[in-house]
């Protein structure tokens, strides 16, 4: 059973309660996606609290909790009800979607790869990327999560900021010219 609790966590606001499987937020506790499950009443009021008032409060452990607040003023909220229980998806769609930001997990080079090829102007090779990475010419930003959204693991993402044309125009040129890109 202890293995089975670490999976959830309860989520507070204003005396209601429900859990989550997965959130996603930033340095600023800024919640860029929150999965939230439990009684279809109190997971719609703990929704209806985050979306207006801008803030839920989690509980990491017995000593240690988070006070995740609004990110931005647009999410997508996904619902399902299944058999008594309801299960919310709010998210930022434009860090999931987005032509400037997307999260994305760290070690996926092929997500990364076709975000910034479809944000700039500069033609790029799939093998590149991990050159652009290392040369920090794709940017990013350091954001913390916990659970499994997919199948991916929340904790490996990263928030991404699509590149200026020009930065990259110019590396790459550099990078053709001293033969590390082919």
């Amino acid at each position: 059973m202890e293995e089975e609790s670490k999976k959830y966590r309860k989520v507070s606001v204003l005396g209601a309660n429900c859990y989550t499987d997965a959130y996603i937020y930033d340095v600023n506790e800024r919640a860029y996606l929150l999965s939230l499950f439990g009684r279809p009443g109190i997971v719609k009021a703990v929704t209806a609290s985050f979306i207006t008032s801008g803030s839920v409060y989690i509980e990491k452990d017995e000593r240690d909790s988070l006070s995740l607040s609004r990110a931005h003023s647009k999410y997508r909220i996904f619902t399902h009800n299944n058999n008594g229980l309801c299960h919310k998806v709010i998210l930022s769609p434009d860090c999931f979607q987005g032509d400037q930001n997307r999260i994305i997990a760290e070690n996926d080079t092929d997500r990364i790869f076709h975000f910034v090829d479809s944000s700039i102007s500069t033609p790029l090779k799939r093998e590149w990327i991990n050159w652009l990475l290392q040369r920090n010419v794709i940017c990013s930003d350091e954001i913390y999560g916990f659970g499994q959204i997919g199948g991916i693991n929340t904790e490996e993402c990263r928030l991404f900021h699509a590149p200026y044309s020009e930065s990259v125009d110019d590396v790459v040129l550099e990078g053709i010219k001293n033969g590390e890109l082919i």
